[in-house]
């Protein structure tokens, strides 16, 4: 499993490789957004959160 790291493929697929790896015990969804980084040396990065059901968007009577 360490050899997937070294796969020449895009940051982000290496993101969610590596995100797989630490989290093989869990049975949850997980979505991640990229996000860019701030200042001249700034790399984007992957914020990770779990899904879950939406909240009802009806209008409330």
């Amino acid at each position: 499993m360490d050899e997937l790291l070294d796969l020449h493929t895009s940051i982000l697929i290496k993101a969610a490789i590596r995100h797989f790896l630490q989290n093989q015990e869990t049975d949850e969804i997980w979505i991640g957004n990229v996000l860019n980084g701030e200042g001249a040396t700034a790399k984007p990065r992957v914020e990770w959160s779990i899904m879950q059901d939406t909240i009802s968007f009806e209008p409330v009577v």
